[in-house]
């Protein structure tokens, strides 16, 4: 392939009023909302979803004996570079009965037209299976059970707990949606959920229970400048369509559920040819993205930077499990070397996995920092098995996941380059041939979310 050389010029395709217009809109659409009703949105994207009067959208009393709540209090849409808007987010779904429930189908629907269906739910399980509609039950693999020292065969394939649409009674789980839209206009301003169960003795369902709803576009997202250079960079682990790693890391910390990286990405460095290494790959400098630059994705501020964490050496073997906590407070050992850095509004950036030393000195809790800066490199510190740079926008500066809600992001501009095939794991990729579709491979893409799978050109130099 020959690369496309890219002049970096911001541009800046407001992400915000994007988010913006979804709240004015709603103001315009919700009856007797009135003139402060709509100057308040003027104001701020938070400012319809603060001022909700109590009760507005919401259904007649229904029962409703599977009850599903989502894990944040709001729905951010992002657009993305496959050329959708999405809904991501997760539920916890409760089956309340003393007895078995069966769950015929979940739809999402508009709370503000008369609760039709809005959108396409397509969201699978790391094997391609579809599981919209249905319950991942909640089961974890104690770490007590797991080897001390474990290597990338040991994990892939993980094991995933089962996605069903039986639920015992007074049980429990997670249910993830990615709802779509092609059109700006389509995507509603209060998101409810129309749930229907089988009948006990088998007959047709009955009356769907529709359930409260929730705000859509209540944060505004963040434009940033992509944290990486050169080409090749590998979006692993993202968002949206798959329920997996990260998207179904939905822990239980201090009594509540979180979802801190459910838009985070895992940057790979690849060759032309797909590879990931020029050498052994259990040695860390045959890895192509190793001692990369890692760049200040924003202007902001660091909250937390944290360094002298050896990196994991041999590659594919990882020391398990990292801290639940970092060595400084409110980060993440997971993390390895890290920065986390205030960007404002409510949102902070984590920068995981750096090379031990690498973070210039002066990259420390109270430093500015400005769009494009030198923050580290990239490195194989931490929960990593192969060298990478972990990347999340999140609401809370705990650094990977810890008691954060994950938030989209789009970037001002990135080349599009190709996308990998579902189920190349990165740790595997050096044993598993796989090819790289190049359709579309050239192509600047301004304002969007990197997609799962789609392989970049970032902060390219002039021509």
């Amino acid at each position: 392939m020959t690369h496309r050389r890219l002049r970096y010029v911001p541009h800046v395709l407001t992400a915000a009023a994007f988010a913006g217009t979804l709240i004015v809109a709603v103001v315009a659409r919700a009856a007797g909302a009135g003139d402060d009703a709509q100057a308040g949105a003027a104001a701020g994207a938070n400012s319809w979803c603060a001022r909700i009067p109590p009760g507005f959208g919401h259904p007649p009393i229904n029962l409703t004996p599977v009850t599903l709540q989502l894990v944040r209090p709001s729905v951010e849409p992002v657009p993305a570079t496959d050329g959708l808007i999405h809904l991501f987010y997760v539920a916890q779904v409760t089956n309340t009965q003393a007895t078995r429930a069966g769950i015929v189908g979940v739809v999402p629907v508009d709370a503000l037209a008369g609760f039709t269906p809005t959108g396409s739910n397509l969201i699978t399980d790391p094997m391609g299976r579809d599981v919209a509609g249905k319950v991942q039950l909640f089961a974890t693999v104690p770490l007590r059970d797991l080897p001390r020292e474990i290597t990338a065969d040991d994990l892939y394939p993980a094991p995933v707990p089962p996605f069903s649409t039986q639920m015992p009674a007074g049980n429990s789980g997670l249910m993830y949606f990615d709802v779509t839209y092609t059109d700006p206009a389509q995507v509603p301003h209060l998101l409810a959920h129309a749930i229907t169960l089988a009948t006990p003795d088998g007959g047709e369902p009955g009356v769907p229970g529709l359930t409260d709803p929730v705000p859509v576009g209540c944060k505004e997202l963040a434009v940033l400048r992509p944290p990486l250079v050169g080409h090749g960079w590998f979006a692993t682990h993202g968002c949206c369509t798959v329920a997996g790693y990260h998207q179904n890391d939905v822990p239980g910390l201090n009594g509540t559920l979180k979802a801190g990286e459910q838009f985070a990405i895992d940057y790979l460095q690849l060759g032309p040819d797909g590879t990931c290494c020029n050498g052994p790959v259990r040695a860390l400098t045959s890895w192509l993205g190793y001692g990369t630059p890692v760049l200040a994705a924003a202007p902001g501020v660091v909250v937390a930077a944290v360094d002298g964490i050896p990196d994991q050496e041999p590659v594919l073997t990882i020391a398990f499990p990292p801290p639940l906590t970092g060595t400084v407070p409110g980060t993440s050992g997971n993390a390895g070397n890290s920065v986390i850095e205030d960007i404002g509004g409510g949102r902070y950036i984590t920068y995981g996995h750096f090379k031990p030393g690498s973070i210039p000195a002066w990259v420390r809790a109270g430093a500015h920092l400005n769009a494009g800066d030198l923050i580290g490199r990239v490195g194989n510190s931490g929960g990593s098995v192969a060298p990478h740079m972990h990347f999340q926008v999140a609401d809370d500066p705990s650094g990977s996941g810890l008691e954060a809600a994950g938030l989209p992001f789009v970037f001002d501009t990135q080349l599009l380059e190709g996308r990998a095939p579902e189920g190349v794991e990165p740790e595997l990729f050096h044993r598993v041939p796989f090819t790289i579709d190049r359709t579309g491979a050239g192509r600047v893409q301004r304002g969007l979310m990197p997609e799962r799978n789609g392989i970049f050109g970032y902060n390219l130099s002039p021509n």
